[in-house]
């Protein structure tokens, strides 16, 4: 969900039928905004390399455009002193897809100045690009390892296609945390959180839609293109498509503490993750090779 503008207005007059401009814990904040935004993409190969002329060359075209209205709105609501509660809405409409309503919700709880206590529920989504929901192709050269060639690794072209049927990546988020700061140049925190992915954009690998080939040529997957006179496989296609899902979670720990000297101000930074799990359609990678490396401890420090 992208960021709403930070700057909170405050009503000091009437909102509308219910009257109320402050809480508790003072004047309720928001902010409201729209954008628009058209996109064009045009990418049209020589027609000497999709005629063949060049050898050994691949290429890619798209021919795609969309535009996008989004509407949003955020409140920060003071429930008492120490408790503030933020909502916040956005609704995208594309040409293309469709329209994503995203809302999001969250609680801070200050017990003390240098404790914070913090909560948040937000769901997110990611448009599908133009090359990967618009007319378009790409063309190349890969090595895949056919079941039916003795020989073993065979290098072929592959194509890469758009699907028009695509649908928006949506997610699921939850994190609840703390901050700590004993003095304006220490600060601690800690937040555990949870993501939940779906409809995740992506594609088949060459080798995975070849592997169909195990059980002989009729069980091939129907994009492995043969030539008919030698058997040997010269095109596999393949598209983008939308999988299930992928859910982690773990916890995320930040230090920070700046130092004042007469040579500057020197600060020291230690981030830290650890990954409890990382599963993809059923499948766990935390700490392990498979989406990339996941280690399930991962950070970094930093001394500036």
């Amino acid at each position: 969900m992208p960021d709403i503008p930070p700057k909170l207005h405050s009503l000091e007059g009437n909102l509308g039928c219910q009257g109320v401009s402050s809480l508790p814990g003072g004047a309720i904040g928001l902010a409201v905004g729209a954008e628009y935004r058209s996109e064009k993409l045009k990418d049209r190969p020589d027609p000497r390399a999709t005629g063949g002329d060049i050898l050994g060359q691949g290429i890619t075209a798209t021919d795609g455009s969309r535009n996008n209205l989004a509407l949003f709105a955020e409140m920060a609501l003071p429930l008492t002193r120490t408790l503030e509660a933020q909502l916040a809405l956005r609704n995208d409409r594309y040409s293309d897809f469709g329209s994503a309503l995203t809302p999001k919700a969250g609680l801070k709880f200050r017990p003390t100045p240098e404790f914070l206590v913090r909560a948040n529920w937000g769901r997110g989504f990611r448009a599908p690009t133009l090359p990967e929901i618009s007319p378009s192709v790409a063309t190349f050269f890969v090595g895949v390892i056919d079941p039916l060639n003795p020989l073993g690794t065979s290098q072929i072209s592959g194509v890469y296609s758009g699907n028009p049927n695509l649908e928006a990546e949506k997610s699921r988020s939850t994190t609840i945390g703390m901050v700590f700061e004993p003095s304006s140049n220490t600060n601690f925190s800690l937040d555990w959180y949870q993501i939940t992915w779906s409809n995740i954009v992506g594609s088949d690998s060459f080798q995975s839609i070849v592997n169909s080939c195990a059980g002989g040529v009729a069980a091939c997957d129907p994009r492995v293109l043969r030539d008919p006179s030698t058997g040997l496989i010269v095109t596999v296609l393949n598209n983008y498509r939308n999988f299930s899902s992928q859910e982690t979670s773990g916890l995320d720990f930040d230090f920070r503490h700046r130092m004042p000297t007469s040579f500057g101000r020197f600060t020291t930074r230690l981030n830290t993750t650890y990954i409890d799990n990382y599963e993809v359609e059923g499948s766990e990678y935390a700490g392990r090779n498979g989406f990339g490396s996941i280690p399930r401890w991962r950070g970094f420090v930093s001394v500036d």
